[in-house]
């Protein structure tokens, strides 16, 4: 469990807007391997992020992150499924917030855990989040910033990110800008 005062620890230690926790940027000791689809997937996304967005992530989906105030209430997030990640790295890239990864442990204490439904296939999940991608990244192109979150907000009645449900129903915790699973 992480601790409200280790949670912005991250934020204190540079200048970024958004602090996203990365399972590869370093080995700890409790390391665990990753699924082979999950692992290679992460490695497809981010490679696919970081071209299209000008990012240098290594690890697209690490559910860890730290924001600014002030990030947050730049951003519109109306994806409350797996995808939600993408939808933050378009975001966060085209409104020039600074992306700083910092390093965390990479824990599977359930290598059953199912994504559920369609995701479950790895094919199909991967699809999954190119058009959660090309979508959000579509929204900028054609609409420009503000018009796209003025359509974004009217047509959901999510908050930017809902602080009950995340992705599969299951409670996340916010502390001080940090939203975890």
């Amino acid at each position: 469990t992480i601790t409200e005062s280790a949670s912005r620890e991250p934020l204190r230690r540079t200048f970024a807007s958004v602090a996203p926790g990365s399972r590869y940027l370093r080995d700890f000791r409790q390391n665990m391997l990753a699924p082979q689809d999950r692992r290679q997937i992460n490695q497809i996304i981010t490679t696919e992020i970081n071209a299209l967005l000008g990012l240098d992530l290594t690890d697209a989906f690490c559910g860890f992150k730290a924001y600014r105030r002030a990030a947050l209430t730049q951003l519109h997030i109306t994806e409350t499924g797996w995808g939600m990640p993408l939808q933050l790295w378009v975001q966060a890239s085209r409104l020039g917030l600074r992306v700083k990864e910092v390093g965390v442990p990479r824990l599977y204490l359930d290598p059953s855990r199912a994504f559920g439904g369609m995701l479950n296939d790895p094919t199909q999940r991967l699809a999954y989040y190119r058009s959660i991608l090309n979508h959000a990244e579509t929204e900028f192109a054609t609409a420009g910033r503000d018009e796209a979150f003025a359509t974004l907000k009217s047509a959901s009645r999510t908050c930017r990110v809902d602080p009950r449900k995340f992705g599969s129903g299951r409670p996340i915790r916010i502390f001080a800008g940090l939203i975890s699973r």
